[in-house]
């Protein structure tokens, strides 16, 4: 082996050690000797690896977590949560949430907008809210390091760049990457990422959630429209350029012909369907949906039957892709167990052998939390790297 691919090697060995104690510390605080066990690596080596890290301002000394021994302490370390900021922002549900999160993935502050449509002027008022907010006291005086926006629609993981969705104006899509630039011109030095809000869900459930230690899966959340992830190996599957996914364009016989799963079990469709049945305007509002479910039984005729659709789609990829684990995300969550079992019992029949399917543990805090995951984890992957 030349000089030359052995610096090479040793680079992605220091870098990949880096980050591989910087994992360990985001599960829990530790010494630089448990470090060293845990990872069999020397206590020289470790040492050198802590030094550098705690130079970089990634980790921190924990006072808290050190404790005396005979003759000597023993120091714990821990990431730094002063490192820096990531603002989070989930487009969705005609709402804008924005999060404010530290590198121990803490959420600081979140703030909720309601909006009309999706436009230039809602990307605006969204850029200027998050504007106020880290301009407040408690975060001026941190860095920013990068900024994650998650929305529904095809976003392509190559380029960024969100392709024409129905939910937003198609005066966002004459501008390449409209939304990516407007956020630049008032953060131009911070990297933006831009992802597909069920990618993020999926994510953060793989993180924290329902997913945790679950190896091949399939997650779909149904709400005003239906989305979904594969999960192979423990990691998100997103096809060549971001688009896996798509549930809503499955088909399924629904009503005597085939129609798409967005167009027959969406929210959106729901509530359209009830506001017929009990002729109430519920201004797309899914808390009037799913109380009208609990209240008016052709309504939840209904419903329940849209579960047995999302059933006969999800059987469809099982008896595809051989996965063993089902995740139902979305406000639809919301509808309880009659409605998981219907969406098990049609899924079921249609299969020799019977997969879990089961709710989202976290509920509307998803996208937040795996949209500022996919933040922190940017960060430490790249400030891990030798300087």
């Amino acid at each position: 082996m030349d000089n030359k691919q052995l610096g090479k090697d040793q680079t992605y060995s220091r870098l990949l050690n880096n980050r591989l104690v910087i994992s360990k510390l985001q599960q829990k605080n530790y010494s630089a000797t448990d470090l060293a066990n845990e990872l069999h690596l020397s206590n020289a080596t470790m040492s050198s690896i802590v030094k550098e890290l705690l130079n970089k301002g990634l980790i921190k000394v924990n006072n808290s977590s050190s404790k005396k021994e005979i003759g000597r302490k023993q120091v714990f370390y821990t990431i730094n949560e002063n490192y820096g900021l990531i603002l989070a922002v989930n487009i969705s549900n005609y709402q804008a949430k924005i999060s404010i999160s530290n590198l121990k993935e803490e959420i600081l502050f979140t703030e909720i907008l309601d909006v009309e449509k999706y436009d230039a002027k809602t990307i605006y008022l969204i850029l200027l809210k998050a504007s106020q907010i880290l301009m407040n006291e408690k975060f001026k005086s941190f860095p920013l390091k990068n900024i994650v926006i998650s929305l529904p629609g095809r976003v392509n993981r190559n380029s960024g760049e969100l392709l024409l969705s129905k939910q937003f104006d198609p005066e966002l899509f004459k501008e390449q990457n409209f939304i990516r630039h407007v956020f630049s011109l008032q953060f131009p030095n911070v990297p933006i990422f831009i992802s597909n809000d069920v990618n993020v869900s999926a994510w953060a459930e793989i993180k924290k959630g329902a997913l945790v230690d679950v190896k091949n899966a399939i997650y779909i959340s149904i709400d005003i429209g239906i989305g979904g992830a594969l999960i192979f190996n423990s990691s998100l599957f997103e096809g060549d350029k971001g688009y896996a996914g798509e549930f809503g364009l499955i088909k399924v016989f629904y009503d005597n012909k085939y129609d798409y799963l967005d167009e027959v079990a969406s929210l959106r469709v729901l509530i359209d369907k009830a506001e017929k049945i009990s002729n109430e305007n519920l201004n797309r509002s899914r808390t009037r949906l799913i109380e009208l479910y609990k209240e008016n039984s052709k309504v939840k005729e209904e419903v329940l039957k849209s579960a047995s659709a999302v059933g006969e789609a999800l059987s469809q990829l099982v008896e595809s892709l051989d996965v063993s684990t089902i995740v139902i995300g979305g406000r639809a969550t919301e509808l309880g167990d009659e409605y998981l079992k219907a969406i098990q019992e049609a899924t079921n029949s249609h299969l020799i052998y019977t997969p879990t399917i089961k709710f989202s543990t976290l509920g509307r805090d998803s996208k937040i939390i795996g949209a500022t995951a996919v933040g922190v984890d940017y960060v430490l992957n790249h400030s891990c790297k030798k300087d």
